[in-house]
């Protein structure tokens, strides 16, 4: 595992929480194309004519991430929780050709570190005062309220 995995991790999952919010198929994860970011924008914009950017639905996603952390941190999750079972760094995975790999404990730490990191979290996983700013009725969520509001009235 190198430190770009956590990267595409929080990419990936950023893309999926956005696909789920826009209450997007699955399968058209691939389908988008190679800047999903960018047709999810060109969407939103024909849906809404709210005129969000790539880094505006970056900034969504990463409260979206950051909101479903404080349920399960509040529900009792702990980093423990953040590993794989010990059959990846046992047995390991097959190969397509035909070998095995397992993962090392090690390097998979660091993976979780570096992703804790780049989420803006602590350590050990838990909210970081600035992860929890993000969440604090921030002035794009309060502005995409107000923007619904007006469409929403007759």
């Amino acid at each position: 595992i190198d430190q770009d995995t956590a990267v595409r991790v929080v990419q990936a999952e950023n893309e999926s929480a956005l696909y789920d919010s826009l209450i997007l198929c699955k399968f058209l994860r691939r389908a988008l194309g190679n800047q999903p970011l960018d047709e999810m924008v060109q969407m939103i914009r024909l849906t809404t004519g709210w005129q969000l950017s790539a880094t505006d639905l970056t900034e969504i996603a990463q409260r979206i991430t950051d909101a479903r952390h404080c349920f399960n941190i509040e529900q009792g999750w702990s980093n423990d929780e953040d590993s794989l079972p010990e059959r990846f760094f046992l047995e390991g995975v097959d190969e397509p050709d035909g070998s095995k790999t397992s993962l090392n404990r090690v390097d998979f730490q660091q993976a979780v570190q570096e992703y804790y990191r780049l989420r803006g979290w602590s350590e050990t996983g838990a909210m970081s005062a600035v992860a929890i700013d993000r969440l604090d009725g921030d002035s794009l969520i309060n502005e995409l309220m107000a923007t619904a509001s007006e469409i929403a009235q007759p």
